[in-house]
């Protein structure tokens, strides 16, 4: 009767620790396969993460390119502007000379047409 009921305690110590050893490896499974997958989402929002940082810098690489490009457009059209405008002052400074060399030159034949003592304009010859 000893024996028999040192066995069924075995038995039933046996099958309890069978038990345990079941409900321990099930916990280290689902542990597993939640680290698993918390480190996939990880993972993914890390990628995510990193597509867009990519996009952004693309995107402002762009945005600076194209700012840059514009503004040198706009200085290249200005400074062209600048030397268009110069060239048009050279044209009309060397008109002004010019007009101040031909009212000289008709100031100093009135002159000489007064000292003369002809009247003046009455014997000129204009040529084109």
């Amino acid at each position: 009767m000893a024996i028999s009921a040192i066995n069924s305690s075995t038995n039933s110590l046996q099958a309890f620790l069978q038990a345990q050893q079941t409900r321990q490896a099930l916990q280290d499974a689902q542990t597993q396969q939640a680290s698993q997958a918390q480190q996939a989402v990880l993972d993914q929002q890390v990628q995510q993460t990193q597509q867009t940082q990519q996009s952004q810098q693309a995107l402002l690489d762009q945005q600076t390119r194209q700012t840059l490009q514009a503004q040198q457009a706009l200085l290249d059209q200005q400074a062209q502007q600048s030397l268009q405008a110069q060239a048009l002052l050279d044209q009309q400074s060397q008109q002004a000379d010019q007009t101040q060399q031909v009212q000289q030159a008709l100031q100093a034949f009135l002159a000489q047409q007064a000292l003369q003592g002809q009247a003046p304009g009455s014997n000129i010859n204009v040529t084109a």
